[in-house]
């Protein structure tokens, strides 16, 4: 009898550890509600980093295009949201490449989007958007005459951000 209690509860411990570890990365290797100097600690390389209370932002390639990543922390300093955004000047077709080969890789790991929004007027908005169990995942593409963005936008659902956006303005205005 003693064994079987031990087995099971060996298999309870695994099974809750195979749970967490499953969820566990909400954005990049990033978890909902950690802190700056966790995240700062998860990434290997960051390259051209800025970092203060509010905000981690570094570069990467991602779909093969390199962009801006961006962790972003409440007033908590938990982590709420994360970015990826490649700005691109004049009308060109890389973002909508872009677009499209993250949206390929988003379906794969996520599924086909819930919503998908696209407005043609002066300027060209197509917006997809993807849940999980702990995130909202948008892909969103903007192209107008001037300039292209292409931004990809992770939040939690898991809480409710405590947010001071008198601090955060602060915090842009030093960037």
């Amino acid at each position: 009898m003693r064994n079987a209690v031990s087995c099971f509860l060996l298999i309870a411990t695994l099974c809750l550890r195979a749970e967490k570890g499953a969820h566990e990365s909400d954005f990049r290797n990033a978890s909902w509600g950690m802190t700056i100097e966790e995240v700062w600690e998860l990434e290997k390389t960051p390259t051209s980093e800025r970092k203060d209370e509010h905000w981690l932002i570094l570069n990467d390639t991602i779909a093969g295009v390199n962009m801006d990543v961006t962790y972003r922390f409440d007033s908590n300093g938990r982590l709420y949201e994360g970015t990826y955004l490649k700005e691109y000047d004049g009308k060109t077709m890389k973002p909508k490449i872009s677009f499209d080969k993250v949206e390929a890789l988003l379906d794969k790991k996520h599924g086909p989007a819930k919503v998908a929004n696209k407005s043609t007027t002066k300027k060209t908005d197509t917006i997809s958007t993807r849940e999980t169990d702990s995130s909202t995942i948008s892909n969103a593409l903007f192209i107008s005459d001037d300039f292209s963005n292409h931004l990809i936008v992770y939040q939690t659902k898991e809480f409710e951000p405590d947010l001071d956006f008198s601090e955060e303005r602060k915090t842009l205005d030093k960037l």
